[in-house]
């Protein structure tokens, strides 16, 4: 759950890695969309992510999927560095979990924030992240 924006805490190390869970419908043709890095409606402006200094990528994803119960088609990286050279800013939302395996993963919840931007403002955004996170790589699909 989001918190109310002025208890939001801005996470200022730019080396910390993101890792964005990819929705199967985001992958076209083996490759993911800027969908990926899309906030969709229910979201509100804010794209979900986990913050991790040594978390594995498809160990993200199998607590996001086998443990939470979730779909995921992968994981795309991104270090915190990255999404603020495009002008976004990332915000600890750390969530809550019922299953103990997933406490210390829905601690590391953050989102990225795109609200106050245009249509056209959000999918450029989405479409220099994707650039990012390709150059980054790898993604696991």
């Amino acid at each position: 759950m989001t918190q109310p924006e002025e208890t939001l805490v801005e996470v200022l190390n730019v080396d910390f890695l993101l890792h964005r869970q990819i929705f199967p419908s985001y992958i076209h043709e083996g490759r993911p969309t800027k969908r990926v890095f899309k906030p969709r409606g229910v979201d509100n402006g804010l794209l979900s992510t986990h913050k991790t200094t040594s978390r594995a990528m498809k160990e993200s994803c199998r607590i996001y999927r086998e443990i939470l119960n979730r779909p995921s088609g992968g994981v795309a990286p991104l270090t915190v560095g990255e999404v603020n050279s495009v002008s976004l800013k990332v915000f600890e939302d750390p969530t809550h979990s019922e299953k103990p395996e997933a406490v210390e993963f829905e601690k590391d919840h953050c989102v990225v924030d795109f609200r106050g931007l245009e249509v056209t403002g959000i999918d450029a955004k989405a479409i220099k992240l994707l650039d990012l996170a390709i150059t980054r790589g790898p993604f696991i699909l």
